[in-house]
């Protein structure tokens, strides 16, 4: 199908997902992705036994998505679960048999996830192998898989203010935004990633120690570039710390001088007193105590 022609297409689709309405079924691949990911695996490149790193990956595709979750094989993806029912006859009693299962209706995107080996899960599947589901202590997980298995890295989509805003995720949940065929910018985006992976710092610290160096590193920044601006910006209210005097806090330091004569002093005794804080405050307190 022409792209024009297969965006146009899934542009439908996705008013279907917009409105809550079912798919009846899953699509198929509108590509070949086997040249794609070539240009995936020579950026990521692959295990010791040829397997590729990053992959790319149909939503709708039954091989990639089905996996194990509490003994039966679901979709990572659902977009849409219809329950099949299923009969027959019974040869021994001749009655009717009638049967469930659950068919699973992924979303129409593709998404590039990452291998994780076996030597890779350490404790953490063990941990979240197991948890209560109605009530009942459930293996969700079952046992670690043998070739380990492929997680989600990103989703290729379109992302605008009619979503999430470009953030690929809405409240908490992944956001699947528009359909988009995979191209550049998602090749830009893994070697982006592989250089900052490739580029971090090893870390040999323990935590705790790490983080106070940290925390003594940000101080430091803190104190350089804030701390005597601040000192600076205090220096003519560091008084106010030092007196309880009501007249002081409310009208200056030296409220005696302009209109704030309390002293009674005159103009010129005040200019003649202005060089001489100590002398004015003295003659201020005794002219206070005989009016008293």
């Amino acid at each position: 199908m022409a792209a024009p022609k297969l965006l146009e297409a899934f542009a439908r689709v996705d008013d279907l997902l917009a409105s809550g309405q079912p798919i009846p079924n899953n699509i198929e691949c509108p590509i070949d992705m086997r040249s794609y990911q070539k240009k995936l695996d020579s950026i990521m490149g692959l295990t010791v036994d040829g397997r590729s790193r990053v992959r790319l990956e149909w939503m709708m595709d039954a091989k990639t998505e089905l996996h194990n979750f509490c003994g039966e094989q679901v979709f990572k993806h659902p977009y849409w679960i219809y329950i099949d029912s299923h009969s027959h006859i019974d040869p021994g009693t001749q009655l009717e048999i009638v049967t469930q299962s659950r068919r699973f209706i992924g979303i129409p995107r593709f998404v590039v996830t990452e291998l994780h080996e076996r030597s890779q899960a350490g404790l953490g599947w063990e941990q979240s192998r197991y948890g209560w589901l109605d009530g009942v202590w459930t293996d969700m997980l079952g046992p670690l898989p043998e070739e380990g298995w492929y997680d989600d890295l990103f989703i290729v989509a379109k992302h605008d203010e009619l979503c999430c805003g470009g953030k690929g995720s809405h409240q908490g949940h992944v956001c699947y935004g528009g359909f988009k065929m995979p191209g550049d910018f998602e090749l830009k985006r893994l070697r982006k990633m592989n250089y900052n992976r490739d580029h971090a710092e090893v870390m040999t610290e323990p935590l705790d120690v790490r983080v106070a160096k940290e925390k003594q590193e940000r101080d430091d920044w803190w104190r350089a570039k804030f701390g005597e601006a601040i000192t600076e910006g205090l220096k003519p209210h560091a008084w106010r710390f030092e007196t309880h005097d009501p007249g002081r806090l409310s009208n200056g330091r030296w409220h005696f001088i302009g209109k704030n004569n309390r002293g009674g002093f005159t103009d010129a005794e005040r200019l003649a007193l202005a060089d001489k804080p100590g002398k004015a405050q003295q003659a201020e307190k005794s002219i206070n105590k005989e009016q008293a």
